[in-house]
């Protein structure tokens, strides 16, 4: 699992694969949301956000803002899930779920 310091840019490059295990590379829409896997809270409203013209010849590559890395809990570590869903092929859909460790700065050090 990635990890990111609360508050920062970070970047995610994906691949997809249809049922047969090949490369999904031309897809009809691709959408992002963006949760807290214990409280399901959205981060930064992403929310079904349109990702589609960032995937290209197979691969999305996405650029999360600091308030997409924002904690929205009172913890000091939270885990966001990245889910990425797409259809292609006319009716297929696919989905990934892309974990990710949003963490504070342990200020004792």
């Amino acid at each position: 699992m990635d990890s990111v310091l609360a508050g920062t840019t970070s970047k995610i490059t994906a691949t997809f694969k249809d049922e047969t295990g090949a490369a999904v590379t031309v897809v009809n829409a691709m959408t992002l949301t963006i949760y807290e896997r214990d409280s399901l809270t959205i981060v930064n409203t992403k929310n079904g956000t349109d990702v589609s013209s960032s995937f290209s010849a197979g691969t999305l590559t996405l650029t999360l803002t600091a308030a997409d890395n924002a904690m929205v809990t009172a913890a000091e570590s939270e885990i966001h899930i990245v889910l990425i869903e797409w259809t292609y092929g006319g009716t297929k859909k696919g989905k990934k779920e892309i974990p990710i460790l949003v963490y504070l700065v342990d200020k004792a050090h």
